[in-house]
C-alpha cells in the first residue's frame, strides 16, 4: 500500500491553470464577490452544523443517552481526524518491512481505540443484529501475526472513515448505520489485541 501524500487540485485550481495555459483571461474576483462567496460558505456551514446537531439530538433521545449534541459534534470531528492520522502515521511505521516498534504500535492502537470508543458513544449508532457481530479474533501471537493485524486494522479504519466522510453524520439509513457501529466494535476489539500483543511482544523483546 503506498501511504505517501499525493496533492490533489482542486476543480478551480485546475480550471485556473487550463485558462492560463490556453492564454484564456482570467477573470478575477472583486472584493465584493469574494466577500459574498466567503459569506455564502460561512452560512453553508452553519446550516450544515445545525442540521447534524438536530440529528444527534433525536439520536440521543431515542437511545436515553444524556449527551450534549454541540459538544459531541465536537468531538467527533476530532476523533474522525486522529484516527485517520494515527492509523495512517502507524501503517507507514511498519510497512517497510523492518523489526515492529512494539512501542509505538502500542501507543498507536492505544490512542486509536480511545478515539474509536469515543466515536462510537457520541455517534450513537444502532445496534446490528446479533447473528451480524463477527467472532472476535484472537490475540496475535508473534510478530507475523501482529502484522496480519494490523493491515486488518488498517483496512477496516479506512473502510469506516470512508464511509463517514462521504455521508457524514446525518445520510445512512438502518443499515449502513449498523455497518458504521460493527466497524467501530470492529476497530475497539482489534485494537485493543494489537496492543496487548505489542506490549507482550515488546516485553520479550527486552
Amino acid at each position: 500500500m503506498d501511504y505517501s501524500s499525493k496533492p490533489v487540485l482542486s476543480a478551480a485550481a485546475a480550471l485556473l491553470l487550463a485558462a492560463s495555459a490556453l492564454g484564456v483571461p482570467v477573470q478575477r474576483d472583486t472584493p465584493a464577490e469574494r466577500a459574498a462567496r466567503e459569506r455564502m460558505a460561512r452560512e453553508a456551514a452553519e446550516s450544515e452544523e445545525r442540521e447534524m446537531t438536530l440529528e444527534l439530538v433525536e439520536r440521543y433521545h431515542r437511545s436515553g443517552e444524556p449527551r450534549e449534541p454541540r459538544l459531541a459534534l465536537a468531538q467527533i470531528r476530532e476523533d474522525f481526524v486522529r484516527l485517520q492520522v494515527v492509523n495512517n502515521e502507524m501503517a507507514r511505521a511498519v510497512s517497510g518491512g523492518g523489526q515492529l516498534d512494539f512501542k509505538l504500535v502500542a501507543k498507536s492502537a492505544s490512542e486509536i481505540k480511545k478515539r474509536a470508543e469515543r466515536l462510537k458513544l457520541n455517534l450513537a449508532l444502532p445496534e446490528a443484529a446479533e447473528g451480524e457481530k463477527p467472532p472476535a479474533a484472537p490475540t496475535p501471537a508473534d510478530p507475523e501475526q501482529l502484522r496480519v493485524a494490523l493491515s486488518r486494522l488498517d483496512g477496516i479504519v479506512l473502510r469506516f472513515t470512508n464511509a463517514l466522510h462521504a455521508k457524514g453524520v446525518r445520510r445512512f439509513d438502518a443499515q449502513s448505520s449498523a455497518r458504521l457501529r460493527l466497524d467501530l466494535e470492529a476497530i475497539i476489539g482489534l485494537s485493543g489485541r494489537v496492543k496487548k500483543s505489542s506490549e507482550h511482544l515488546g516485553e520479550a523483546a527486552r
